[in-house]
């Protein structure tokens, strides 16, 4: 399972000496995805309104193909019974985020949490 999760961090997340802008931008977003993914399973239990409200997040922030996000989704689901480090998300989005992204990250992250208005 974590060597699924590393692959797919490698071949689309990891940020490369080649990568053009566009490119590092996209993988960036979708650490930010995962993390919003990640945050689905803390209470453990996965709520209709948590999904609905990582779906709008994404679709507002980002642009993300639908190919993409149900990548990113099959992995949380698959992962969710696992404890597994999230360096490889936060350290890219602290990195390479400004100020301004990490708020819009952390607020994205209040509204998942709080979809089902439970904390």
């Amino acid at each position: 399972m974590i060597s699924r999760i590393k692959q797919f961090f490698n071949e689309n997340l990891k940020l490369t000496a080649g990568d053009n802008e566009v490119s590092s931008v996209c993988k960036v977003q979708l650490a930010s995805a995962a993390l919003l993914f990640e945050l689905l399973k803390t209470d453990s239990h996965i709520d209709d309104r948590e999904t609905a409200a990582v779906q709008e997040v994404l679709a507002r922030t980002f642009s993300l193909d639908a190919q993409t996000l149900k990548q990113i989704i099959e992995l949380a689901e698959e992962e969710s019974h696992q404890s597994v480090s999230l360096y490889e998300f936060t350290s890219l989005i602290n990195s390479e985020y400004d100020y301004a992204q990490k708020l819009t990250l952390i607020e994205n992250m209040w509204r998942v949490a709080f979809a089902d208005h439970v904390l």
